[in-house]
């Protein structure tokens, strides 16, 4: 079972909450002793068994718990093996889990690439022909629930996965429809968009495809703001230096990038970073020559 941390910060009057503002999923804010916070901005992982403040970075079990019992080294080992000890049987490998199907397209699947959506991509000033041929986009006709989409292919390791299709009317309120969870041969959330494609050590997180799209090979997408332990996991294993730029005009974005950047950290990641570009728009509205001269400044391209 391990260290029982939150029966120890119960018995020790150490206010935490689970919810909240700097809460990430599967962590609980408290106020860090060590940095003088009172923005409960000390995370604790009852899984993993681990303190790291978003401030003042990483902290050890004995540290924390000399912290918060205001005991010396001594006091604090016989403390923590008290509550359970150091190690703890639960495991952190949550890997994505693969069902043994074919993923099949959507109903309205074309075999040509209309004008029609080539010419929406033109608007978004890509490069269709570059695209289709590079990410292996389909397009989607009048039939079916994926009407009128670009659909693009999500692989993991050479094998088709998912797909999701994004929408070129402008009229969908969904703009980006998934493959659904039980014809998904790996689920999307447990990957990364463009995995295969990033094989260096670095790598830029951003949100979508679109994203990837315009940031090209060693970007990767997280299919929207919110994220995974299963992608945190993929990270940490596959990459050493991180940066994560979501788009810098929505605060909620923002603040899960914060998230992702902290999770990462409380790992091990060595480098990750936080990027403030100074633009006024998400990566995909990007000109090609800003994400190309962005994709060089991190040594990416």
């Amino acid at each position: 079972m391990g260290f029982k941390g939150i029966q120890f910060l119960e018995d020790h009057n150490i206010e935490y909450r689970q919810h909240g503002e700097n809460i990430g999923s599967e962590w609980i804010g408290i106020n860090c002793p060590r940095c003088r916070d009172y923005k409960y901005h000390l995370g604790y992982n009852e899984t993993t068994k681990s303190f790291s403040c978003w401030r003042c970075g990483k902290m050890k079990l004995i540290e924390a718990v000399q912290y918060f019992a205001n005991v010396d080294r001594k006091k604090a080992v016989k403390i923590i093996k008290d509550y359970g000890g150091f190690k703890s049987d639960a495991t952190y490998k949550r890997e994505a889990k693969e069902k043994d199907i074919d993923v099949i397209f959507p109903r309205g699947t074309l075999n040509e690439f209309p004008k029609r959506h080539k010419k929406y991509l033109e608007s978004r000033n890509f490069d269709p022909e570059y695209l289709i041929n590079t990410w292996d986009l389909k397009a989607t006709g009048h039939l079916g629930n994926y009407r009128f989409r670009i659909i693009a292919p999500i692989y993991f390791n050479n094998t088709l996965v998912s797909y999701q299709g994004r929408d070129i009317t402008g009229k969908s309120e969904i703009r980006y429809k998934t493959c659904a969870k039980e014809f998904e041969r790996i689920h999307h959330k447990h990957i990364l968009y463009g995995i295969d494609y990033a094989q260096k050590s670095s790598v830029l997180v951003v949100e979508g495809v679109t994203d990837v799209w315009r940031m090209g090979f060693g970007s990767l997408g997280t299919f929207g703001t919110s994220f995974t332990t299963e992608q945190v996991l993929l990270l940490h294993k596959h990459y050493k230096r991180i940066f994560i730029w979501f788009d810098q005009t929505d605060p909620e974005a923002q603040e899960q990038a914060h998230k992702l950047t902290y999770r990462l950290i409380t790992l091990g990641t060595k480098e990750v970073y936080q990027l403030d570009i100074d633009v006024d728009c998400d990566p995909a509205n990007l000109k090609e020559e800003e994400s190309d001269y962005i994709m060089r400044d991190l040594l990416l391209r």
